[in-house]
């Protein structure tokens, strides 16, 4: 009897932890999935910040040749 009794306890641990095994399976997945989105996210954002700071240097740029000429005309 003790035997049996003791090998139902230790299915029902085992069922326990594989319920477990489960759930940390699924919350992995879920991370990386965050992870995931998340580093295309700042890819994305990277991507027009360099595009900004392009488009500024550029303006600079514009503006110092254009008071160069006008200091040249005046």
């Amino acid at each position: 009897m003790e035997a049996n009794a003791s090998s139902i306890n230790v299915s029902r641990q085992r069922d326990a932890l594989v319920q477990q095994l489960q759930g940390a399976e699924t919350r992995i997945t879920e991370l990386d999935r965050f992870l995931n989105n998340m580093q295309n996210m700042a890819a994305r954002v990277k991507t027009r910040y360099d595009e900004t700071d392009r488009l500024r240097q550029t303006a600079t740029h514009e503006c110092e040749t254009l008071r160069a000429e006008l200091a040249s005309l005046t």
